[in-house]
């Protein structure tokens, strides 16, 4: 039988403290697994765009990506930088401005459209291909092109985990403040983003709000009313655009309408299957001279052809350790909004490019989401970044807390042992 008198082990497998050391080893590694990923991924993205727009631009695209990684990771930085609390605190403000630039883009698309030749009066307002999504900012004689709709899918992450991480849970439940109040608000915003003639972005900004809406503990029929409520409009806006009914049916059958509405689909494929398993070398591939947008929507079959399946296995895997690490990270939060966060972060990242890579090799019909981290463009690699500065803000911050905590629990059992042996004496 142990005596009284011998002290339990300090980092015991069912004490606190060992488990508080367990998280603090997984805190650690996490996030250098996000940033390792994240890094992996750009270092893969350069190249790839230079290799897929040297042929028709030399490196002038290439040297304006550089640019663009480097503002966002300016900005990034410094929202970084920002206390948690007051990101939480005017995040609906933040939105509120960017429902405000896509407000004005729709209507100068619905007044161009009632009377052709009006968009000249909106200032910074620009068409390409009949759409009205991008503002145009002349700095010199550069001219940046500024797409808000990436920017609303950051500020609705922000908000709805400000709005569902501070509401009691049991309000949760209810129709009015759990679903009615935060629907209204985001259904507004993805309706403007949707007169942008931006279905993709709409379908993916929905979906990823929708599924915070589940992990915030909304309740699934409600949930399943917004879904068939979103797939009925998502179809009537396939139905009321002929191109995009087009590209729903022959995507089906690309090689037969291969000359037509199947045009990049179709020499896609060409370029993913031609590749082989190594592929042809770095900027040895000839799909893309062919290939419309290839530095963009479709750089993964760029990727295909030239570093061959093992090329885009690698793709896989990157993004697969980037959303798990976040997941991972989202699971040692303290706190409701910076989880949240964190779950909507990784569903972004892992719907934005499971569907870039399904539309790519033939699973989806065609449709313009860039591939995180790899395509050529500058909102919608800033938005990426200033998620992955707000992913690795809240690594930094569960860090801290798990270590604060274990500083508690060694102070509680430093005091009681010496509680202990001074009564005993």
């Amino acid at each position: 039988m142990p005596s009284d008198n011998v002290a339990e082990p300090v980092w015991s497998s069912t004490s606190h403290s060992a488990l508080d050391m367990q998280g603090l080893l997984s805190a650690r590694i996490w996030p250098l697994i996000f940033i390792a990923s994240l890094l992996f991924l750009i270092g893969l993205g350069l190249p790839m765009v230079y290799s897929a727009t040297v042929h028709n631009y030399e490196a002038r695209l290439f040297w304006n990506q550089i640019v663009w990684l480097v503002i966002a990771s300016c900005i990034a930085f410094g929202i970084s930088l920002l206390p948690f609390r007051l990101l939480v605190r005017y995040s609906f403000w933040a939105l509120l401005i960017v429902g405000c630039m896509l407000f004005y883009l729709a209507l100068a698309w619905l007044i161009n459209k009632l009377c052709p030749g009006s968009l000249q009066y909106f200032p910074m307002c620009s068409e390409v291909k009949g759409a009205v999504r991008w503002l145009r900012l002349s700095i010199g004689s550069h001219v940046l092109q500024i797409q808000p709709s990436e920017f609303a899918k950051v500020c609705l992450l922000l908000f709805l985990a400000a709005y569902y991480g501070t509401l009691p849970r049991e309000e949760i439940k209810k129709f009015v403040p759990g679903i009615l109040l935060p629907g209204c608000t985001v259904g507004a915003v993805l309706f403007l983003i949707l007169m942008g003639k931006d279905l993709s972005s709409t379908v993916i900004t929905g979906a990823t709000c929708l599924a915070m809406m589940f992990y915030a503990g909304v309740r699934i029929h409600y949930l399943l009313i917004i879904t068939v409520l979103g797939l009925l409009v998502g179809g009537l806006a396939i139905k009321m655009s002929p191109e995009r009914l087009s590209r729903m049916t022959s995507y089906r059958n690309p090689e037969a309408e291969q000359l037509g509405d199947a045009f990049q689909l179709w020499r896609s494929q060409l370029g993913m299957g031609g590749g082989g398993l190594k592929g042809r070398g770095f900027s040895k591939g000839v799909i893309k001279t062919f290939l419309p947008e290839a530095h963009t929507d479709f750089i993964v079959a760029v990727i295909g052809e030239e570093l061959g399946f093992l090329g885009v296995s690698l793709v896989f895997f990157l993004y697969l350790t980037l959303s798990t690490s976040i997941v991972f990270i989202a699971r040692q939060c303290r706190g409701r909004p910076e989880m949240l966060l964190c779950l909507g972060i990784a569903t972004l990242f892992c719907m934005q490019a499971l569907i870039n890579i399904g539309v790519v090799s033939g699973w989806c019909p065609t449709t313009g989401v860039t591939a995180p981290f790899l395509s050529y463009g500058g909102s919608s690699l800033m938005v990426l970044m200033i998620c992955s500065a707000l992913v690795i803000k809240v690594s930094m911050r569960n860090l801290y807390l798990i270590w604060q905590e274990i500083a508690e629990s060694q102070w509680h059992l430093t005091y009681k042992a010496s509680g202990s042996k001074t009564k005993k004496n």
